[in-house]
């Protein structure tokens, strides 16, 4: 929450939230950066591909209320792609959210 206002005020067309954790149980705060360096080579390679997002994950301990209530997400891991800012006036939010598991991607949880 603390750097969220900076994403928000940058020109990146959306955000890429990755939600680490197991089933309905979000990673808590060492677990959630040990996830992040484990699988950082593969987002990196994203965040290269796709410049105009920027890649964040989230303490689901501490946020995982507001990723059930603003995301929509309650089932992990996952990441969601979300086109738009959500603090601007009028402005139009997309999002859409992916599981993965096991080096594979889906739709569905």
């Amino acid at each position: 929450q603390s750097n969220f206002q900076h994403y928000e005020a940058t020109t990146a067309e959306g955000l890429v939230w990755i939600l680490f954790g197991k089933d309905s149980d979000g990673c808590a705060s060492l677990q959630c950066r040990q996830e992040a360096e484990n699988h950082a080579h593969v987002f990196r390679a994203l965040a290269e591909d796709f410049p105009s997002f920027h890649f964040v994950y989230v303490d689901m301990t501490t946020y995982k209320d507001y990723v059930q209530e603003e995301l929509g997400v309650d089932i992990y891991p996952a990441l969601t792609v979300q086109r738009g800012k959500s603090l601007a006036e009028g402005s139009e939010i997309f999002r859409y959210t992916y599981y993965f598991a096991d080096g594979e991607i889906s739709k569905e949880p």
